[in-house]
């Protein structure tokens, strides 16, 4: 088993050369330790320019970290990325898409302020959508907050 510190730097290490969606989303479902990164260390990796590392972050928390608890902080920072990077974009989409699925009442509630970019907001809700796990009138609900 390896200790904390020891994955931090070696994720440290590794983010560099992260040059795909693919590469980095089977990382973070794989490697189980990083259930035991406290959320606020994955924060660090959303304030970065480099796409993939925000991306990493974000796929980290949607693995390991979506708790009623969480949900505020969550839905704060990720309305502080600044990245237009298309895939973080869908990664938040993804990750706001698996909130609703686990709290939908506030999920709903932080789409319905609409503070997210127009394609962000839209990818939600189409993500949501398309669910198996969403029933067929909280879809049609849902269609009708896209911007």
């Amino acid at each position: 088993k390896i200790e904390i510190e020891e994955l931090l730097k070696l994720i440290n290490d590794f983010i560099p050369y992260i040059n795909n969606w693919a590469t980095c989303d089977i990382i973070c479902a794989n490697t189980k330790q990083f259930k035991n990164i406290k959320i606020n260390c994955l924060f660090n990796c959303l304030n970065n320019k480099n796409p993939w590392e925000i991306r990493f972050g974000i796929v980290l928390i949607l693995n390991y970290h979506i708790k009623k608890e969480n949900l505020n902080i969550i839905f704060k920072k990720i309305k502080e990325i600044t990245s237009n990077d298309y895939y973080v974009k869908m990664a938040i989409a993804w990750l706001l898409s698996i909130c609703y699925i686990k709290h939908q009442e506030e999920t709903l509630k932080f789409l319905k302020t609409k503070e997210l970019d127009k394609f962000t907001h839209n990818k939600t809700i189409s993500k949501i959508t398309e669910s198996l796990k969403v029933d067929k009138t909280t879809k049609n609900e849902l269609k009708k907050l896209k911007i």
